[in-house]
C-alpha cells in the first residue's frame, strides 16, 4: 500500500485524490468506486459529507489497502469529542489527518491550531508517526506578505498544507514563492488542489459556492466554448496538474471532481503515462 506519509518525506510527487462519495450508500457502493484508484494515489482525503462517517470510511479505505487522509472538522463539536476521534482513528491505523475550523463554525469553536496542538501532543506522548493537515487558500499575495496564519499552525503541529480548490498556476505560483522564502514547505509540505469541472454550469457553481475556489475566466471560456466540455475539463485538469507539479514548494497534487470518480483514473494514468 502506498503512504502519504512516506511519499511526502520523499521526492516523489505525492498524489491524492477526493472522490464524490455523496451517493455512496455502503460498503459495496465504497469499494466499487475507489477500486480503479488503488495503485494510482497515495492516500484519498475523506471528509465528514458522506452517508458513512468519516472515520468509517477511512476504516475502510485502510481494509481496502488504500491510505486515507480523514477530514476532522471542529464546527459544532468540543475539544473532547475532537480528542475522541484522533484517539480512534490513530487506533485503527489512520495516521493522516486534516484538521479544519469548518465554514459553519460560531463564536467559540476550537481553533485549527487548537486541534493541530492537540494532534501532535497525544501523537508524540503515544509515540505515532504521522500527518497533521491544515487548509490554505491560494491567491496572489502582496511583496510584502508574509503567511503569518501558517507559520503559527506549523509552529502548533502543522506536518502538511492542502490548498483549496485552484486551476491558476500564475496565482499558485505567486502564492508558492511567499511559503518558499518564509521556509514553511520545509516544514510543512503543500499538496495543491485541483479540480475536474465537466460543464460551464459546474464551474460556476464551484466558484460560486465552494469557499475558496480559484477558476480564471479562461477556464471558463473553454469549458464554454468546447464541443465536449467534459473531454475539456479533462484536459484543463491534466495541464494543470502538469504545470502545477513543476512549481517549486509543490510536493503533491490532490484532484477533486463533483462528477465520475472515473475522470479522476483518467487524468492520473495520463499524468503518469507522460512523465
Amino acid at each position: 500500500m502506498k503512504r502519504l506519509l512516506e511519499s511526502l518525506s520523499s521526492e516523489e510527487l505525492s498524489i491524492t485524490a477526493e472522490l464524490p462519495l455523496n451517493g455512496i450508500q455502503g460498503v459495496e457502493d465504497l469499494r466499487h468506486c475507489v477500486a480503479p484508484l488503488e495503485s494510482l494515489v497515495h492516500a484519498l482525503h475523506v471528509s465528514d459529507t458522506t452517508g458513512l462517517t468519516a472515520l468509517a470510511v477511512s476504516k475502510l479505505l485502510l481494509d481496502a489497502n488504500i491510505d486515507p487522509v480523514m477530514q476532522i472538522t471542529a464546527a459544532g463539536r468540543s475539544m473532547r469529542e475532537i480528542e475522541i476521534d484522533i484517539q480512534a482513528a490513530l487506533s485503527m491505523g489512520i495516521n493522516s489527518l486534516l484538521l479544519m475550523k469548518g465554514n459553519t463554525a460560531s463564536p467559540g469553536t476550537v481553533s485549527a491550531r487548537d486541534m493541530l496542538s492537540l494532534t501532535n501532543q497525544i501523537c508524540q506522548e503515544e509515540r505515532k508517526r504521522y500527518l497533521a493537515g491544515t487548509i490554505a487558500r491560494v491567491f496572489k499575495p502582496m511583496a510584502t506578505w508574509e503567511p503569518a496564519s501558517l507559520i503559527e499552525k506549523t509552529n502548533a503541529g502543522a506536518t502538511f498544507i492542502k490548498t483549496e480548490l485552484c486551476l491558476n498556476p500564475d496565482m499558485l505560483s505567486a502564492y508558492m514563492s511567499h511559503l518558499v522564502r518564509a521556509k514553511i514547505i520545509w516544514r510543512a509540505p503543500v499538496i495543491a488542489t485541483i479540480g475536474i469541472l465537466t460543464s460551464l454550469e459546474q464551474a460556476m457553481w464551484v466558484k460560486k459556492h465552494v469557499q475558496g475556489a480559484v477558476i480564471p475566466e479562461t477556464v471558463l471560456r473553454r469549458l464554454e466554448t468546447a464541443q465536449d466540455p467534459e473531454k475539456e475539463g479533462i484536459r484543463i485538469a491534466l495541464e494543470t496538474m502538469e504545470t502545477f507539479s513543476e512549481i517549486p514548494g509543490v510536493a503533491g497534487i490532490c484532484i477533486q471532481t463533483p462528477a465520475n470518480a472515473l475522470n479522476i483514473v483518467d487524468v492520473i494514468q495520463q499524468f503518469l503515462s507522460n512523465r
